[in-house]
């Protein structure tokens, strides 16, 4: 069960629209007052969405920064792209870049899991001078060859595994 705190619900929606059309979303947790200080855009891993920052995105937004959590297209209340061809870093990068302009946004620190920390990477050869800095969490500049392996586990589609004869469902590994 996930950890909640009144934080956590201090939120409001936001929608933004990517280079290609789709309507996007992410939690917006405003900032305390005090001085201005540089947004946190938090992005989340392969099969998670915005929700996962909860509660550490209210800590953030209670500490003084403004906290921006993402929906990546195709997971939580983003559109799904059409073309699976889209789903890639490059363009998950393109689309948060979106985000920044349509925000007002400049420059941030960016808090990605898993794959949104090889968004985060990505970003950096898009639009380098908008990463004031970044905190990775499970990912690094090289992904393990059993790491790719555990993840491809457990993002099968239900069905036959055929290695293994038997049937499988779509389920993240227990945590």
């Amino acid at each position: 069960m996930p950890m909640t705190t009144p934080l956590a619900d201090r939120y409001v929606e936001r929608r933004w629209t990517s280079p290609d059309g789709l309507n996007l979303y992410a939690r917006d947790y405003a900032p305390a007052e005090g001085p201005a200080r540089l947004p946190v855009i938090a992005i989340h891993g392969l099969t998670r969405n915005s929700a996962d920052f909860g509660v550490i995105a209210g800590l953030i937004a209670h500490s003084g920064r403004r906290v921006l959590a993402v929906d990546v297209r195709g997971r939580g209340r983003s559109d799904r792209a059409p073309d699976p061809m889209t789903y890639t870093p490059d363009v998950y990068a393109k689309d948060v870049v979106a985000l920044m302009e349509q925000a007002g946004i400049e420059k941030a620190v960016f808090l990605g899991t898993s794959m949104g920390g090889l968004i985060t990477l990505a970003l950096t050869a898009i639009k380098p001078k908008a990463i004031a800095a970044a905190i990775l969490n499970d990912v690094g500049p090289e992904v393990a060859a059993e790491g790719l392996a555990r993840i491809a586990a457990y993002t099968r589609p239900a069905g036959r595994d055929r290695k293994l004869g038997r049937r499988d469902r779509l389920r993240p590994p227990d945590q």
